[in-house]
């Protein structure tokens, strides 16, 4: 998708098919997960890379392994799962903006679409916890797991926090905004594909109301 240079009043949110992430993009899941590292060991939250937990199921395992005997880290994912699952759901809240972005979406007939690592089971509960409704959502893809995903439903803007999101996003032919909610910064995003950076999802529903959607 290309934005015209002379488009300055053109917005993300203007897309048909807009696609988030889930963790430090729609939502905010830093308590969840702090709850479900307490259910493996009280001393762990202030241990583990917090970010790398919540990046996708690979890196948090990889991050288990790295304060956790061999083992035990079969049994630490499962209560980690369980809790997030429990007590995890009530502590997941929107981001600044969430809810007001996916109205923006929806308010000019586009669709918003979710695109997760998270098991889609707990993605969808996470989701309505926090009070918020999307058009699809797309569980148990990271990484570049999404760039099939991405194609297949025909998302022309995807916003993330983390740069795998965003080397995703440019893989599949995507406009890569990139949201610094996360454990990211700018350059990161940048440099990993993102063809705009915001500091949040409120900074675009601050901005203009969409125009028509530029040439792709």
């Amino acid at each position: 998708m290309t934005v015209p240079e002379d488009a300055p009043e053109w917005s993300p949110l203007s897309g048909s098919v807009v696609g988030f992430d889930l963790d430090l993009t729609l939502l905010d899941t830093r308590e969840a997960a702090l709850v479900a590292l307490r259910a493996i060991d009280p001393e762990l939250p202030a241990a583990v890379d917090l970010g790398r937990c919540l990046t996708s199921a690979a890196e948090l395992r990889a991050e288990l392994s790295r304060h956790l005997p061999e083992r035990r880290i079969e049994e630490a994912l499962l209560r980690y799962r369980a809790a997030a699952d429990a007590e995890g759901v009530a502590e997941a809240q929107p981001m600044p903006g969430a809810a007001e972005a996916l109205a923006r979406v929806r308010g000019h007939g586009g669709r918003a679409v979710v695109i997760t690592g998270r098991r889609p089971e707990t993605a969808a509960a996470y989701l309505r916890a926090a009070g918020l409704t999307v058009d699809l959502l797309v569980g148990g893809a990271a990484g570049p797991e999404k760039v099939s995903h991405l194609r297949r439903h025909g998302v022309e803007v995807y916003l993330g926090d983390h740069p795998l999101d965003m080397t995703a996003a440019a893989a599949a032919g995507v406009f890569g905004v990139g949201v610094t909610t996360g454990y990211a910064t700018a350059d990161r995003l940048r440099a990993a594909g993102a063809r705009m950076i915001v500091s949040s999802l409120s900074t675009l529903v601050a901005g203009p109301e969409p125009a028509p959607h530029p040439a792709r």
